[in-house]
This record gives structure tokens, sequence and C-alpha cells, in this order.
């Protein structure tokens, strides 16, 4: 039987250690092919489960590890130990010594190369770099040179430092390599003769050196390029933006004057035709070498699996405590920047208040620059000219995650000078300097940012205080969106339809300019309202008034429109079930407009206040607003107003049980609604009547106005109307005693459930409980109507909440449990009783002596009761049920009797 063996804990922590050493990643390419095992063993071997005994010591001596000191010899772990070679024949394993395999090794490591530490990820850009510089078929040298270029700390100089690396552990065809970083402490090029003379020095292997070469430096670039036509020799030169221009935006990526004889260099190094390669790293683009012999890379952060790897590299080294979706969310927040990661993983564990917690850093820390991050980026900063210094802080203002920023957005901002400037020398030198990305899919120019931070920053120096510079930017930036087209308010689908407005209201807002925030928003406050985006609405104009609007304070200049902003804010709180703080900006919106003698907002305010008082249950004192509203409306002849009371008043009217009142107050409204071509109100009076006739049995005239609501366009009827009018047929047919039809409406409603049921609010669970129950899917049913229970709790509706119970009470005697149904139903007549809705009161009082009598176990006196309440509500509210009452009366009298 084959041997087996397996990792130890204390053995994989070694192996760690070595990984680490030398830059490889848990699956590397090539340490599984040295070892001349596949990719799938390695990672086996990592995840301790038993290979073969010739693989395990291979994976082993590749990572210069000694396989015996890695395995587990518990019994557990060791099988077939018997079976294991002894110690000292471990040399006739079948792979090469490290002596052995250095000698296999095609060239030797630059001497000068740049460390890899904690390597992940970057495989697509290894692979895309090696078939650059290889040819995937012949493995010949394709090409002559390759730049990465990217931001600063982004991991250039690793990947190259990688490459090399993994270039001489696949004994690629180069015979030497050299390696010179052109960066120093004074943040300029060394000087040329030094580079120029190592460069030599390393690829002659010792042969030409300083002492031996008195040439000038214009023959010492030609000996080196003839070196590198004699044999295939690798070249890294890093950090080379150096010897770049700074300052000059039109002058970005051009060699500094002082600089030219490494633009010499250069040029020959990539233009001349030799069997070599050279790879330059730099945070700026070559702009003055070819574009054809040079192929430039651009390196982005770590993919989001890649930076958790690398931070868990990290946790694990500065034993940090956190979880697996802190780490995606740091990661994403420095967008996979690994010098970032890595400074900000130290931070984290050597900073008292956050004492090595992931978590309290993402929730306590709102910037991303800290200190060494702040420094790496000047660096960046000082290279800049100033036209391009001032159009990066100011495009700064732009939140492109919410729309896309074009040239003209960014033209809007430099006013200053012209399109050609602009296009070709600031936005091509922000690009060259690899500050500025654009976006093919999102179609967008982006920041990365840590870029984007510190250009604001610039800008805006002090976050408590507002700079002048800071509100040209957003003053700049709102007139932008102001001038961008949009469809016509009829064409409103989408949020996406209002996006610029919505954007102009974001800058208005940071420019502190009231009046111009007010209008850009006022415009869509209907269609916020029809589409039911109240939570979008209410975080909109909660911009337009100050911390101190209930002491009378406002933000913009028209009292009235200050009136008109809290109203608004009012009728968003009532739909998002917050009645409290709906009655307190409707209150100060009245108390405004009466101070000013401004009728109309005084009408709009005592109206809403009157739709407050409905959805608590307070109809009484709701009425009693309407009235007043009702009043000014026609004084004013503000007709709007005056037809939305009526409604709200035959709504009060509907849940007192006076149904004929309501009838009145709904037809007057439909006639104002139709003369005034207020369709919104109109498909409202059309419902209602259709609902109010349902319930008087008045089935063809229920029908009639359904179906007159039904032919109104969808877009002031609501998101789930189509799924309501559904429901409505169902229930009007199952009442006039037609269950096929009721059913196949019914179908219909639950089809819709799917394409509708994530968008629409609670208020159609009762209704989606209802269609569920048609078809006996009973446990479905009372999902709905618990979740539409507790959410009526949770905000204060008290008749939501008693018709909800009265459903579940319903639904729990249709499955025969008599005794729950029957405690709901008490449940629901309290909260009917208590909110006054007496119709409601005498329906819950008819089921209740109803479902008493299926179990009989409840007093004929307690019954009787019940009856002679329900009896005395429908014949003071004339409700059709009194026949049913008084049936059922008779009934129990007989059997008292």
């Amino acid at each position: 039987m084959a041997v087996t063996l397996r990792a130890s804990d204390n053995g994989l922590k070694k192996i760690e250690r070595l990984r680490i050493i030398k830059g490889w990643s848990r699956r590397e390419k090539a340490w599984y092919e040295l070892a001349y095992t596949s990719e799938s063993t390695l990672r086996r071997f990592w995840k301790k489960q038993p290979i073969s005994y010739e693989n395990f010591v291979k994976i082993c001596t590749v990572i210069d590890a000694n396989w015996q000191d890695i395995f587990d010899d518990s019994p557990a772990g060791l099988l077939e130990a018997q079976d294991i070679p002894a110690a000292n024949s471990v040399h006739k394993v079948a792979i090469a010594h490290p002596s052995q395999a250095q000698q296999q090794k095609s060239f030797a490591l630059p001497e000068k190369i740049a460390p890899v530490r904690n390597w992940v990820g970057r495989s697509r850009e290894i692979d895309t770099l090696k078939s650059q510089i290889l040819d995937p078929q012949t493995r010949a040298i394709s090409i002559t040179a390759v730049c990465l270029v990217g931001l600063a700390g982004i991991g250039k100089t690793t990947l190259a430092s990688q490459l090399i690396r993994q270039l001489q552990a696949e004994n690629a065809p180069f015979t030497a390599a050299a390696w010179e970083t052109l960066r120093s402490s004074t943040g300029k090029a060394p000087r040329f003769d030094s580079i120029i003379d190592s460069l030599l020095l390393t690829l002659s292997h010792g042969e030409i050196s300083a002492a031996t070469t008195q040439n000038e430096d214009r023959q010492k670039t030609e000996i080196l390029v003839r070196l590198l036509k004699e044999k295939p020799c690798l070249v890294v030169l890093d950090n080379v933006e150096t010897v770049l221009q700074t300052g000059q935006a039109k002058k970005t990526g051009y060699f500094a004057d002082d600089c030219l004889e490494y633009k010499w260099l250069f040029n020959q190094l990539v233009e001349t035709e030799h069997q070599s390669k050279v790879i330059f790293t730099s945070r700026e683009s070559l702009a003055e070498l070819s574009a054809i012999a040079v192929r430039e890379l651009p390196l982005k952060g770590l993919e989001k699996e890649d930076a958790v790897n690398l931070l868990e590299s990290h946790q694990q080294c500065l034993n940090l405590t956190t979880t697996s979706a802190e780490l995606v969310l740091l990661a994403e927040r420095y967008q996979g920047h690994p010098k970032a990661l890595e400074v900000v993983s130290a931070l984290i564990r050597d900073e008292p208040k956050f004492k090595g917690q992931v978590g309290k850093f993402l929730r306590h820390r709102q910037w991303l620059l800290i200190n060494t991050l702040d420094r790496l980026i000047d660096e960046v900063f000082i290279r800049l000219s100033d036209l391009e210094r001032t159009c990066l802080s100011r495009i700064s203002v732009y939140q492109t995650a919410e729309y896309p920023l074009d040239t003209a957005g960014i033209a809007a901002q430099m006013p200053e000078v012209s399109e050609y400037e602009l296009e070709e020398s600031i936005i091509q030198g922000l690009r060259r300097r690899q500050l500025l990305d654009y976006d093919d899919r999102q179609e967008s120019y982006q920041m990365h940012p840590l870029i984007q931070e510190k250009a604001h920053r610039l800008l805006h120096p002090d976050r408590r205080v507002a700079s002048s510079e800071s509100q040209l930017a957003n003053r700049q930036a709102y007139r932008y969106f102001l001038t961008i087209p949009l469809k016509t308010e009829a064409e409103w689908q989408e949020i996406e339809d209002i996006k610029p407005l919505l954007r102009a209201h974001y800058h208005a807002c940071c420019a502190e300019d009231w009046d111009a925030v007010t209008a850009a928003i006022l415009g869509v406050y209907d269609f916020l309202r029809l589409g039911f985006l109240f939570q979008l609405l209410k975080d909109l104009y909660s911009k337009l008034i100050p911390p101190d609007w209930r002491d009378g304070k406002q933000f913009v200049t028209s009292p009235e429109v200050h009136a008109d902003i809290l109203q608004y804010l009012g009728v968003a709180c009532i739909y998002l079930g917050q009645y409290q703080a709906a009655l307190e900006y409707l209150s100060v919106s009245l108390s405004t407009a009466s101070q000013i003698r401004y009728r109309k907002g005084e009408a709009a305010a005592l109206c809403e206040i009157g739709d407050v008082y409905i959805e608590t249950g307070d109809f009484q004192i709701s009425l009693d607003y309407l009235k007043q509203s009702l009043v000014i409306a026609r004084e004013i002849s503000a007709r709007k107003i005056e037809c939305k009371v009526l409604i709200y008043q035959g709504v009060n009217q509907y849940y007192l049980g006076d149904y004929y009142s309501g009838i009145a107050s709904f037809k007057q409204a439909l006639k104002i609604a139709r003369q005034i071509g207020y369709i919104e109100r109109e498909a409202s009076s059309l419902k209602d009547l259709a609902i109010f006739y349902n319930v008087l049995g008045d089935y063809e005239s229920a029908l009639k106005y359904i179906q007159e609501y039904s032919s109104l366009p969808d877009l002031y009827k609501g998101i789930s109307s189509l799924k309501e009018v559904q429901v409505y047929l169902s229930n009007i047919y199952f009442n006039k005693g037609e269950t096929e039809k009721a059913k196949s409406f019914a179908r219909e409603a639950l089809r819709l459930e799917g394409d509708i049921g994530k968008k629409c609010g609670t208020d159609s669970f009762i209704s989606f409980g209802i269609s569920h129950r048609f078809f006996e899917d009973l446990q479905r049913s009372l999902e709905y109507f618990d979740k539409r229970f507790k959410r009526a709790k949770e905000i204060g509706v008290k008749f939501d909440e008693a018709w909800a119970l009265y459903q579940i009470g319903m639904t729990y005697l249709q499955l025969g449990q008599h005794d729950l149904s029957l405690e709901y139903f008490h449940q629901s007549l309290n909260i009917f009783h208590k909110i006054g809705t007496r119709a409601y009161e005498a329906e819950s009082l008819l089921i209740l002596t109803k479902t008493s009598l299926l179990i009989n176990t409840v007093p004929l006196e307690t019954l009787q009761d019940y009856c002679d309440r329900a009896e005395k509500i429908c014949l003071d509210l004339k409700l059709p049920l009194l026949t049913e009452v008084q049936k059922l009366k008779a009934n129990l009298q007989e059997n008292r009797d």
C-alpha cells in the first residue's frame, strides 16, 4: 500500500513563514511545478489531507523545509508509518537538491531586486506580463518593453519582483537580470552614470565596470545595448517617474530637462532591436516612448478576494480581531490598495482606541488618509501643476457612484480654461499621472478613494465650515446638473429620470444655496409621492430645514415655501408610519402659514393633520381638522385641497360606519376631481366608492366603479394597483356568490404577487393573505396577516392592527382552531371598540357569536349580549348586516326558550 502523509498544524505554521519569505501564494504555480505535482495536490497539502509520501517531500523541499518537521506524526495523522523511508534516504527522492536546482536556473536573481512579502493574487497580471514577455508557444521573447503604471503603493514594484522570481523559477530564456531603482532620498532621479555603470557591471557579470571604461554616457548606453543584443537579459528600471517633468500639465509623462541622458537611454532600450526585455515601473505614463515598442499595463487595486486574503495574512501576523464581513468591508473601503491595507492593519494594532479590532476602526474612523498614506499621496500631488490641482480638487465634489462624470462635468468646474487646454493638457495629464481613470463600463471618469479624499481635503480643509472654494465647486456642479436635459414630467418612470435634479439638490445643499436647493427639488414632490418613495422624499426635504426649525427658523427665503416643505415632510412621515413626527412637521407648517396669512398652506396642513388622525384611529378629531380645512379651501377656491378633504372625510365616515354619508363625500370629491383633471384623486374616489357599495351589497355599482378605476393610468394609482383591482373584483364576486369568478381574480392577484411583492407596501399584505385563503393556502395567508399586524403595531395604526387580528381569526376559524380564532376576534373587537370603528365592531361581535356557537362553551347570555350590541350599531348606522344579526338573535332566543 502506498505511503501517505499529511501536514500538522505546527508544520503548516512553519511552511507559512517560509512561503511569506519566498513571496509565494498558497497555490503558487512555480511551487507545484517545481515539485512536479499539481495545484490540487498542493491544495490538499494545505488542507492537512493525506498526500503521497513523494509529493509531500517534494512540496516541503522546494520551499526549503525539512519534511520531517512538517508531517503529522500522531497516530491519526501517520498512515503506514513503517513504510516511510529512513531519514537518511531523503536524498533519494526524485527532486533536485537546492544547489542542483540553483544550477539549473537560467539566470541569478538581481542583487538589488525588491523583496516580496505576503504575495497574493495578481495571477491575471502575471499571466499577461508573461505572455507579453514570452511567446506562449515558442517561449521566444516577443516585444521589447512593458511599463507597469499605477498609483503610489498599488504594488507595481512587488509585481515586477514577483514576475522576475517566477521567470527565474520557470527557467525563462534569459542569461542575466539587472534591477535598478530610480528613486532617491531627494525624490529626484539618481545620477545617470551611477545607474548605467551598475547596469553594465551586472549584465556583463562584472567584466565592465566604471574603472574599466571611461566612456561618455552615450557611449555607455551603446555598450549596454550591445550587451542586450548579444544575450537575452532582463532589465528592471523601478520608479522611473523621477525622470519625468513635474508641475506642467501639458508635459506630463515627458522627460525632465535635466534628465536627457535617461531619455536617450530609455529610447535606445525600447527602439533598438535586441533579444532582451525591459520592465519599467512608474507612477506616470512614459509619453515619449513608442507606444508600439512599449506595452503599458495599468495596475489597479487587488481583486476583492485577493485583498481579503492579504488582510487575513496581516490579521495573523498582527493578531487582529475581526470577522470575514469586516475584512471585506475594509478591502472595499480602500479598493484593494495593498499599501493602504498594510498601513491600516498596523494602525489598528497600534492605536489604543482600536485595540486590534477591525470593527472599531470601521465604525469610528471616517476618513481614509491616515498620516502615512497622506504623506504617500503628497508625493503624487506635489508633482501636479496648479491647474491640475485645481481641477482635481473641484471635481472631487462629484459622487461618481451616483452619476457618471463626463468631460462636460469636468468642464463645468474649469470655466477659466479653453476646451482644448482642458482635454489635451489637464485631463490628459491627470490620466497619465494615474489620478483620473475612465471606466468604459460605467462611462465615467473615476478617482481612487484615496485621491478623491486628498483632493477634497485641499478644497475643503475644515469639514466644519464650508470654504469659498468648496462652495464654488458645488455651485458649478449644481448648475451643471440643471443643464442636463430631462424627459418631460409625464414621462418620468424611474429614479434615473430625475437623477440630475437629485444631484443638483445634493450640490446645492453642499453649497448652502438653500433657495437653489428648493428650486431643484420642489418639482419632483408629486413624482416621489406617487411612486411611494417616501423615505427618499423625507431625506431630500429634511435637508431644506435647519436643526432649530421647531423654533420657527428656516433656511429658505420664502416663509410660504418653508411652510410647504414642512407639509411635504409631514406627508412623507404619514406614509412611513411616523405619526408623531408627522404631527410635529404639520403643526409647525400650520403655525407658519397662519402667522403670514398663507391660507392655502393653512388648508393643506389642516387637511394632512386630519389624515394623521385617521391613521391613529382618532376619527372625530380628524373630522374637526378636516372641517376647518374645508372652510378655508372653499373660501380661497383651492379645489385640489377641497377634493382631498372630502376624500379624507369619506374615509372617516367609512371607518365610523356612516356609509351613506361617506358615499356622498366621495361623490362630491369625484365630481371636483373630474372637473379640474385631478386624476390621482379621481382614482382614489372611484376605488373607495367601489368598496362602499361592496359593503352595502350593491355589487353592480361596486363593479362599475372598480372598472372605471382600473381604466385610469397606473401612474396615479400606486405600484400595486393592478393587484388591488384583482383583489377587489375577487371580493365583489365572492360576496355575489360567484365563487369561480372570485377565484379566477384571486388567482391573478397571486400571479402578480411575485412581480410587485417586494415593491409594494405592507398594506398589500392583507390582500395577499385573503387571496391565499381563497385557495386554502392558510399557512401562507397567516404569514401575510401576521406581517401586517406586526408592522401596524410597530407604527401605531390601530385600525390596521385590529383588521389584521380579525383576518388571523378568520383563518384559524377556517383551520378549525376555534379557541384560537376566538382569542383573535376578542382582541380585534377591543381595538375596534376603542377607536370607534362601529361597523367593524358590529362585524366582530357577529363573528364572535357564530364562532362561540361552534364550541358551545360560551353562556347564551353572553352571546345574546353580543347580538344586542351588534343590532344597536346596525340600527344606528343602517348597516346591511342588520338582517343577519337579527336572524342570529332570533335563533339564540329559540335555543334559550
